[in-house]
């Protein structure tokens, strides 16, 4: 990914905090020389080393594509808005502000029974928490025969929070202010990680 320096997050709280709250990640492989993308719940795992965990249904061939020590990259998008010049105080362009962080490591697949049932239940729990009647997972085991459970263990991050760290702080001000007036969730959560 390209990142300008004064883009560039390095706050591994604030990488952790975008990828936890924007957990529905896109999971690029390689297959014979194709990109291959899915859209799945991701989840981390941070307190020894840095590490995703998911599943995918077993009819998607993507789990195929963990083999040997192929990498693969888990991109987290947060929050993003259009820019327009009519923010600035002098002269600007059009642009985008956004939040992403890039995850590479190499998936492995999850063999272990109960190591499978437990990442879904605590993404069941993490999703279903905020729910008025929350669901607990109460299935036959055999469903989890239709499914693959995988770990990645994360050996590279890159994060970049293009802020508009390059315009003047009036212009950053005003941006701020439009995006928490004009509520959309987007740029209301936009405008929140500016001002942090």
């Amino acid at each position: 990914m390209y990142i300008p320096k004064h883009f560039a997050e390095t706050d591994l709280a604030r990488i952790t905090e975008l990828v936890n709250t924007n957990g529905f990640a896109t999971l690029i492989t390689v297959n014979e020389g194709l990109p291959v993308a899915n859209h799945l719940p991701l989840l981390l795992d941070n307190h020894a080393s840095l590490k995703l965990s998911g599943h995918m249904a077993k009819a998607n061939e993507q789990w195929q594509h963990f083999t040997g020590n192929t990498e693969v990259l888990a991109i987290f998008q947060g929050p993003h808005a259009y820019i327009s010049p009519s923010s600035y105080k002098g002269h600007g362009v059009p642009t985008w502000n956004y939040a992403v962080v890039h995850m590479y490591g190499v998936a492995t697949l999850v063999e272990d029974e109960n190591r499978l049932q437990a990442i879904i239940e605590t993404l069941t729990q993490k999703y279903e928490q905020l729910q008025t009647s929350p669901w607990s997972p109460d299935y036959p085991t055999r469903m989890l025969q239709a499914i693959v459970g995988f770990e990645i263990e994360v050996k590279r991050v890159e994060a970049k929070f293009k802020l508009s760290q390059n315009r003047s702080a009036h212009d950053r001000q005003s941006i701020i202010a439009n995006f928490s007036a004009s509520g959309n969730t987007s740029k209301v959560e936009m405008a929140r990680i500016m001002q942090e």
